[in-house]
């Protein structure tokens, strides 16, 4: 697109719409007087317009987004979850709402994966914006979204911009907390609280590692319900998850896939990561944020002294009881989600920003309390200039550690390798398509579906209880999808490390005589091996040049 193009061949235009975006959240008399539509849709278009480089960068950042898009490409035209794709520990909300993304670009790729990310970003802030304006005041809301707008649009680390499964969750979360927050102030009507039910009730569906989160958020409703003694929000809140539970159930009983769900969602989840201990958990976050968490490195500490000098020159007087906490439990839940699988994953960090704008916002409100008339402007000016400092650290964190403004500078296509040149000889994009190890970015770059549940096998490697089942149900997928084409990357560098080197599929003994018994080897391309089912004609690899 032009308007890409147009910051990556001019690096000045990007650092002068990035000094109009700092430079508007500076100006406190300005941010504080307009109206919140205006705010937003200010803020938000700024936002959108610097994250186009990487929106449009058409490449695979994480083996997530491929893994996503995959299976989303696959859902559109067999759309039972669970019977068709399995996303392991994703839920079936990731890949359907890349749909809405579908609509918009016309094609499943990784421009689509990051469209769908920037509008749930968008639907974040927004959220966000309006709940806490509700709890705490206005210049508070405004400070504090402002520094999380900020933190997504200069951040530029893989992890945190690539489409996670944590975007969904977290769009949802910040929904179900402007809802909540409707009803601490005394919105009592049912039609809210049964919203606010629903939406808490998709959210393990989106992210079973967030759950408790959602089954906080829920309590925490019920809590406000018992000190208002109003049954309305409680009855709204419980009819609103049992009939989205309710829709789940008919759900999966007409696509016939309770026994998956339960086996390949519930308890393989429940299986999956390893135990920390107290000190494992505390080295590792602290390497996270202080050492491998990009732009957490500048939000995480800035939110500790903002809180810290709330402590000391705010006025804690003035702040509901309730609130503190609110966001304590809240802080340590989220805290819980993101070290129990005990996995090195930096995007779970995504699970935060929520509580993050909660701790801002408290501590904005908290030194506004402290402050009247002329010290309260010099305070917004002060707090104003953090935020300044915040974005020029994330742009010059960037640029320091990568030497360039923008670490996408290209608005390039997906990229067809020889690898899928030579798929595509014998498959066309649409069809079906089997890859035993781990490169679903392949999927993708010839646009074709998965022929397996799961478009990557390692859940049937990884020697647990459930792992035959896994390699049954590997063996029923691809005798029904019938593939043309059944590609082996392991031992190539296509081949995600998740999978050892000596996992070739010979390595599994059924799969081993499955593939031998329907395919023809076609030959091996950049350590690739490709085999060609017996019905096909086999081309000859053309000769390359060294």
């Amino acid at each position: 697109m032009k308007a890409n193009i147009v910051i990556d061949s001019n690096p000045l235009f990007f650092v002068f719409l990035s000094l109009i975006f700092l430079l508007f959240y500076a100006n406190m008399r300005f941010i504080t007087r307009i109206s919140d539509r205006a705010f937003l849709f200010c803020s938000l278009l700024i936002f959108t317009v610097l994250r186009l480089p990487v929106t449009l960068y058409n490449q695979e950042l994480n083996v997530d987004e491929s893994q996503l898009i995959t299976q989303a490409h696959t859902l559109w035209y067999f759309p039972v979850f669970w019977e068709y794709t399995d996303g392991t520990t994703s839920g079936p909300l990731n890949s359907y709402i890349l749909f809405l993304g579908r609509m918009i670009t016309g094609s499943f790729d990784f421009i689509t994966a990051r469209v769908t990310c920037l509008l749930l970003v968008i639907i974040t802030i927004t959220a966000l914006y309006y709940s806490l304006k509700l709890l705490f005041d206005q210049p508070s809301a405004r400070l504090s979204t402002s520094l999380i707008l900020l933190f997504y649009a200069y951040i530029q680390a893989p992890d945190f911009v690539h489409m996670s499964s944590e975007a969904l969750p977290v769009a949802l979360t910040a929904v179900c907390l402007w809802l909540l927050a409707r009803t601490w102030k005394g919105d009592h009507r049912i039609t809210g609280n049964f919203a606010l039910g629903f939406l808490l009730a998709l959210i393990p569906f989106a992210k079973l590692q967030a759950l408790p989160i959602a089954f906080f958020l829920g309590c925490f409703c019920l809590l406000l319900c018992g000190i208002s003694k109003s049954g309305k929000p409680a009855i709204g809140l419980v009819t609103g998850v049992l009939s989205c539970l309710s829709l789940a159930a008919f759900l999966l009983w007409a696509g016939n896939v309770w026994h998956d769900f339960l086996t390949f969602y519930i308890r393989a989840n429940l299986l999956y990561g390893r135990e920390f201990s107290w000190q494992d958990t505390v080295s590792l976050l602290q390497y996270w944020l202080l050492s491998d968490g990009d732009g957490f490195l500048v939000l995480t500490p800035l939110t500790a002294v903002l809180f810290v000098i709330s402590l000391i020159k705010g006025n804690r007087q003035k702040m509901p009881q309730l609130m503190k906490w609110f966001i304590a439990s809240y802080l340590l839940t989220t805290v819980f989600c993101i070290v129990k699988p005990g996995m090195y994953f930096t995007h779970y960090f995504l699970l935060l920003i929520p509580v993050i704008a909660f701790i801002l916002a408290d501590s904005f409100h908290s030194l506004a309390g402290a402050m009247t008339g002329a010290r309260y402007r010099k305070s917004g000016f002060m707090w104003a200039t953090a935020v300044f400092v915040m974005g020029a650290n994330l742009w010059c964190f960037n640029y320091l550690k990568y030497n360039t403004l923008n670490r996408y500078p290209l608005p390039a296509p997906s990229e067809k390798g020889p690898v899928v040149e030579e798929i595509l000889k014998y498959a066309v994009p649409g069809d079906f398509l089997a890859i035993w190890g781990w490169w679903t970015s392949g999927y993708v770059q010839a646009g074709m579906i998965q022929a397996t549940a799961e478009n990557h096998p390692v859940r049937g490697l990884i020697g647990n209880s459930l792992s035959p089942l896994y390699i049954e149900r590997y063996l029923k997928n691809i005798a029904r999808t019938n593939p043309r084409v059944f590609v082996d990357p392991v031992g190539s560098s296509y081949n995600m490390p998740f999978i050892h080197r000596s996992d070739y599929f010979e390595s599994v003994p059924s799969v081993r005589d499955y593939v031998q018994e329907h395919y023809t080897y076609a030959g091996t391309i950049e350590k690739v091996r490709i085999y060609v089912r017996k019905d096909l004609p086999v081309v000859p690899p053309a000769p390359r040049v060294p």
